[in-house]
């Protein structure tokens, strides 16, 4: 079988585009098995990689197909292009990994750090990113469609004119993040902090936003989409606004009760 083989491979080498099937990797240091490129990307079955070392594995273009990476770390790793559908790498080290154009499908991410990892073209699918750290991920054009992102840090990504469909980012962190000419639907941003987010020409009417704070949301000083909303200080420095001037907001957002309790000076209209 393709799988004994590939377990019977040498530390060392690396076997060309071998089918690695139900291979058993866990605890293993295997930066010297995977230091470079096979000339036909690998793939790999159901294989275990829990808490093994792939910092810095030549990958690009692998497919993991219902594999388990929990806790394995993957620094500096080469995965662009590479195929995850379902399996898990929960509280997996991706920091500094390149994953360009990388498709996830279905795959257990959950408080995964993807710190300084460049994500360009990533797409997430239907994956569970509960308490995933994107901190100072780069690049460009990374999708999410379907996911559970709850608790999720993204600061400064860059979603900009996307349509986020079906996402749960209750309590996330999308602190300056671009999210200009956005369309949302079917997800939900309750308790999510918005400091210094970009949100002009946003639709945000296919969200549930809960009771996000005014203050939370930084909601820019005579915004017309709001009606009479909270007052917003003036002497608070303009950078850390969200700007929300051309965003549309679900129907009846923020209520009398949001605005009262964020902003003593409000006062309903009679």
């Amino acid at each position: 079988m393709t799988g004994d083989r590939s377990a019977n491979t040498p530390a060392g080498a690396h076997d060309a585009g071998a089918e690695n099937v139900d291979t058993d990797f866990t605890g293993q240091d295997l930066r010297d098995r995977f230091a470079s490129a096979a000339k036909v990307p690998p793939v790999f079955r159901r294989c275990d990689f829990t808490e093994a070392n792939l910092s810095k594995a030549a990958l690009r273009g692998a497919t993991f197909d219902t594999c388990t990476l929990d806790s394995a770390t993957l620094t500096r790793a080469e995965l662009d292009e590479t195929a995850w559908t379902g399996g898990s790498a929960a509280n997996a080290v991706l920091s500094r990994a390149d994953v360009t154009d990388a498709t996830f499908d279905g795959v257990d991410l959950a408080n995964t750090v993807w710190k300084g990892a460049m994500i360009a073209g990533a797409a997430f699918r239907g994956s569970r990113l509960v308490g995933a750290r994107f901190d100072e991920a780069r690049g460009l054009g990374a999708t999410f469609r379907g996911c559970n992102m709850m608790l999720a840090a993204l600061p400064g990504i860059s979603l900009r004119g996307q349509e986020l469909d079906g996402l749960r980012m209750d309590d996330a962190v999308l602190s300056g993040a671009d999210l200009r000419e956005t369309v949302w639907t079917r997800s939900r941003l309750r308790g999510a902090v918005l400091r210094a987010a970009e949100l002009d020409g946003a639709d945000l009417r296919g969200a549930d936003l809960g009771d996000i704070p005014i203050e939370e949301a930084h909601l820019l000083s005579g915004a017309d989409h709001l009606g009479r909303a909270g007052r917003v200080d003036p002497r608070r420095p303009r950078h850390r606004r969200g700007r929300l001037s051309t965003a549309r907001l679900p129907r009846g957002w923020p209520s009398r009760r949001h605005r009262r309790q964020n902003d003593p000076d409000w006062t309903a209209p009679t």
